[in-house]
């Protein structure tokens, strides 16, 4: 399983950071260059890597999917050049393809999650690919690497949102509130998925104040259509929506419907339908 593998990843990451002021000293010495395999230091292998991140760089991502490939064949265990094939296709078109590359340069090398860009990448690949439980393990790692930002607050809004498609409400609620924690400002998505998760959890008071908060936002739809996951967790949000509009026709027919569709809240889907 994928996300078995990236699990693996993690605890040696977890390893690798206990270790990390000894390995600090080596990699600036020439003792780290000559404990790596010797196809990982391969000058060839590394300008083919330089091409194939200029490559991406500049959009060209069959320029930047040969190079990665002409570097794997002269250095299979590298995971920066899987890294690069990875990235080129999932700006290709091919998040599939893209989520094993990915998960196969973490498992050459857990530290490569410390880098923010690449747990995005997993995560923006994974989340494309369906592979939820895969792209929830890269948000936690992309969390951990943010730094307290707009940035840490939509990772942790879009991890909230997979959570609670999973059925996992009480994890997600933490999760939404850390997202308006670090927002320190209005989050619509945050507050819009906290209300669900409060309203299944039949907290509807709590839940009426950030549902109120969410339905004001003018964009709300569109935003609605970015929610990753099961496609009944945005029916979900659409009938919140409607609801706090005062239409309660459509709640009720979109209710009905995510409880034919989801696979986690069946039960709160028609507890809504029946008011």
């Amino acid at each position: 399983m994928p996300s078995k593998r990236l699990a693996l990843g993690f605890l040696t990451l977890s390893l690798f950071a206990s270790a990390m002021p000894a390995l600090a000293r080596a990699e600036e010495s020439n003792l780290w260059e000559d404990i790596r395999a010797p196809t990982r230091s391969s000058p060839e292998a590394r300008r083919s890597i330089m091409r194939a991140n200029r490559a991406l760089s500049e959009q060209q991502y069959a320029i930047a999917t040969r190079e990665a490939l002409k570097a794997l064949r002269i250095a299979p265990d590298s995971s920066e050049a899987f890294l690069a094939l990875g990235s080129a296709q999932l700006y290709s078109g091919h998040p599939r393809e893209a989520m094993h590359s990915f998960e196969r340069a973490i498992e050459l090398d857990p530290r490569q999650l410390l880098d923010p860009n690449v747990s995005s990448r997993i995560a923006h690949a994974a989340i494309r690919a369906g592979n939820y439980p895969l792209a929830i393990d890269a948000l936690h790692a992309l969390i951990a690497a943010l730094p307290s930002i707009a940035m840490r607050a939509n990772a942790f809004n879009r991890l909230a949102d997979l959570v609670q498609s999973e059925g996992r409400v009480d994890e997600a609620i933490i999760l939404y509130r850390n997202a308006l924690l670090e927002a320190r400002s209005m989050h619509p998505q945050a507050a819009l998925g906290l209300a669900l998760a409060l309203r299944r959890l039949n907290r509807n008071e709590e839940a009426a104040i950030y549902l109120e908060l969410a339905a004001r936002t003018p964009e709300i739809e569109r935003i609605i259509q970015e929610v990753p996951g099961h496609p009944s967790e945005r029916s979900a949000r659409n009938a919140l929506i409607h609801l706090a509009r005062g239409e309660k026709d459509k709640a009720h027919a979109l209710f009905l419907k995510v409880a034919d569709e989801s696979p986690h809240h069946r039960e709160h889907a028609l507890r809504e339908a029946r008011q």
